[in-house]
């Protein structure tokens, strides 16, 4: 029979404690000494990364462990894009998954879940000397970029994979996606939707934005779209100052979240 917990009637939750008091029962149930649920209005961006952490609520993790969670220590040398959680394996593992799953995070290191950069040997190392040993990670897809994730953190090996059971898998998916349910209707997590409506791109710049994310040189999306280069970066600018961009990788992932942008693969109509 399911625990009690991961049935959690969220018809009587009002506010983020009440989310939390029910994301630290079910926690407790599986032993786990931190909690915490991300949400990525971009989940994968054009450059094959998962994509930045817009909101996050968690319980359990001290400072220097959230720290460390969300960024390689202070003062180390590789830099890492705000757009992007490319240091993160676990992450880079879960992005495209639907099912929970168990991570040892020096199993993790010593490549059982294929082998890590030096950026990902580094965050791994770091967790593990603040006392993270164990992650349980549960996605939540919503088409066509939303990426949530329920992460469950614990200072001890539960044994392997093995030791959380189908039925407690089962559970935790159930939960979570009730959580993640609760997070945009009570919570509004998801940003206001009136700019995203108010905002547009014309034709051409969303084009030349299109051919960009694709790989495309100026040159090259000149060629494509019988424009002169230098025709191809006005639009490109342009598009860039109507989204409030810095670049054209976070110009990018703002059209893609907000629905001016599709990445499908076929040609922009």
């Amino acid at each position: 029979m399911m625990t009690e917990a991961f049935l959690h009637d969220w018809s009587s939750s009002r506010n983020e404690q009440d989310a939390l008091d029910a994301m630290i029962e079910v926690s407790r149930v599986l032993d786990c000494s931190g909690v915490m649920i991300t949400y990525s209005p971009t989940g994968w961006l054009p450059s094959n990364e998962p994509g930045l952490i817009h909101r996050i609520l968690q319980s359990g993790m001290d400072e220097r462990q959230l720290q460390h969670w969300m960024g390689p220590a202070a003062g180390q040398r590789l830099q890492v894009s705000p757009f992007h959680r490319k240091f993160d394996p676990i992450r880079r593992r879960m992005v495209k998954q639907t099912l929970p799953r168990c991570f040892d995070l020096r199993a993790l290191m010593e490549g059982d879940w294929g082998p890590l950069t030096a950026r990902q040997q580094l965050w791994c190392k770091h967790l593990l000397s603040h006392g993270i040993r164990e992650v349980i990670s549960v996605p939540v897809q919503i088409p066509p970029t939303e990426y949530w994730n329920m992460t469950l953190i614990s200072n001890s090996p539960h044994q392997g994979s093995q030791a959380v059971s189908a039925l407690q898998r089962a559970g935790l998916t159930y939960f979570t996606h009730g959580l993640v349910q609760f997070c945009i209707e009570q919570l509004h997590w998801r940003e206001s939707g009136s700019r995203d409506r108010q905002m547009s791109l014309r034709p051409r710049e969303r084009d030349c934005l299109y051919w960009a994310a694709m790989g495309k040189s100026a040159a090259e999306t000149a060629e494509i779209l019988d424009l002169r280069t230098e025709t191809v970066r006005k639009y490109l600018k342009a598009a860039l100052s109507r989204l409030d961009a810095r670049n054209k990788v976070q110009a990018v992932t703002k059209a893609v979240q907000w629905g001016l942008l599709a990445l499908s693969g076929d040609e922009p109509s």
